[in-house]
């Protein structure tokens, strides 16, 4: 399986905030957010961690008071100093909320560990649009559902999410009087490419986006099919051919 990338936080977002005023608001909502969210509340980020954030906040709205009734040069290097003190404690939030956010318990893909941080109030740096690599072959299982219908389904687990996943249905052909050998079935250059030495009907499907129960219907009874499948991600990544799974019409 692909390594996921790690998402990670856009610090720039604090750290080039210039005004006392909007760094204090952005403190106390990042507090606020992180308390409140299942994802990053005690024990994953601990109490004593907000309360030392809380105890940064109070000391940036303490030298703000003070610089608003006595602005001398003296006092506005205090709240600079505060507000340093404040964006020290942001990093170490961000480092915590990168991590919780990229676990693989709580994230499946890069657009999930995303949204993650953002639910902390800090914001995710920008994806970036990168090749998912040959995904891995598709395992699935096929059953007659009746009236000309086969049914799969996808096995390979939750983390498998290809672009697409094309089935492909061969008759197997049968001939009381003498033996056909099936059709021999493969990919080549991103084609199928079907080879028998009698015609066969064939069949294919293909499943887009999280849904992994697709249905061939209205085939023809009384046959055998042997179901393949390969999995895509984009035109040129493409996995193996499956192995067939056999199915009585």
């Amino acid at each position: 399986m692909a390594r996921i990338k790690k998402v990670l936080v856009k610090r720039t977002e604090y750290t080039k905030i210039t005004i006392p005023g909007d760094l204090l608001l952005y403190i106390i909502a990042c507090i606020a957010a992180g308390i409140e969210s299942t994802l990053f509340q005690n024990p994953k980020i601990l109490t004593a961690y907000y309360t030392a954030g809380t105890a940064a906040k109070t000391a940036l709205s303490d030298a703000i008071d003070n610089y608003t009734l006595f602005p001398i040069k003296a006092n506005m290097d205090i709240v600079l100093d505060k507000m340093a003190l404040v964006i020290i404690w942001l990093d170490g939030y961000s480092d915590q909320v990168e991590t919780i956010s990229n676990l693989p318990a709580n994230r499946t893909t890069r657009e999930e560990a995303a949204t993650n941080i953002t639910i902390s109030h800090l914001s995710p740096q920008k994806l970036v649009s990168s090749s998912k690599g040959d995904p891995d072959t598709p395992v699935f299982t096929a059953k007659n559902n009746g009236d000309g219908v086969i049914g799969m389904e996808v096995t390979n687990g939750t983390a498998y999410k290809p672009s697409n996943i094309v089935f492909v249905a061969v008759e197997i052909p049968f001939n009381a009087d003498k033996f056909v050998p099936p059709a021999v079935v493969s990919i080549v250059d991103g084609q199928v490419i079907v080879q028998c030495s009698v015609g066969v009907i064939t069949s294919l499907l293909t499943l887009s986006g999280k849904g992994k129960k697709p249905q061939f219907k209205t085939l023809k009874t009384g046959v055998s099919f042997a179901i393949y499948a390969y999995a895509m991600n984009g035109n040129d990544q493409i996995s193996g051919l499956s192995a067939p799974v056999t199915v009585r019409m």
